[in-house]
């Protein structure tokens, strides 16, 4: 498990580029740890995505906070 300051159930933003693929900016729930991966379900759609830690910053806002942000953009 990581060592870090993002726990389960926390809400991040994480910024990468998956294969082939144009820069991603994501918000999501932490749902696990596997290794040195963060394993995230998007905060909209709850779609799964995973990043490492280093792509990855704590929001501390509350989830419907973050969510009605979402609808603004």
């Amino acid at each position: 498990m990581i060592e870090s300051t993002i726990k389960i159930g926390d809400i991040i933003k994480a910024k990468f580029t998956p294969a082939f693929d144009d820069e991603v900016e994501i918000i999501g729930r932490v749902r696990e740890f596997k290794g040195e991966m963060i394993c995230c379900n998007e905060i909209n759609s709850e779609s799964p995505f995973f990043c490492f830690e280093y792509e990855a910053v704590k929001i501390n806002l509350p989830e419907a906070v973050v969510k009605s942000l979402g609808e603004v953009s």
